[in-house]
């Protein structure tokens, strides 16, 4: 068994093991692909600000990428000043 599935089942408490050996088990995967038709049973709310809240956490990731890289470049440049390179 896959070391990241065992370690799914230890964290939400799910038996795969029994006293004697590894459980027998069965396991079924689904995908809900782009056009597939489903329905909801209860209920159900948009959420209007996921795109907007989205772009702006992906604006700020990029926005400290771009930070830290700059960081690199500059530190790297004057270590090369002073004779010094790692």
């Amino acid at each position: 068994m896959p070391a990241q599935l065992i370690s799914f089942m230890e964290a939400n408490n799910i038996k795969y093991r029994t006293w004697f050996a590894n459980a027998k088990m069965r396991f079924t995967e689904w995908v809900i692909a782009p056009g597939d038709v489903i329905f909801i049973v209860g209920t159900a709310l948009k959420n209007e600000s996921f795109a907007s809240d989205y772009q702006a956490d992906l604006k700020q990731k990029i926005e400290e990428l771009k930070h830290d890289q700059m960081k690199k470049i500059t530190d790297s440049s004057s270590l090369q000043k002073r004779g010094t390179l790692l």
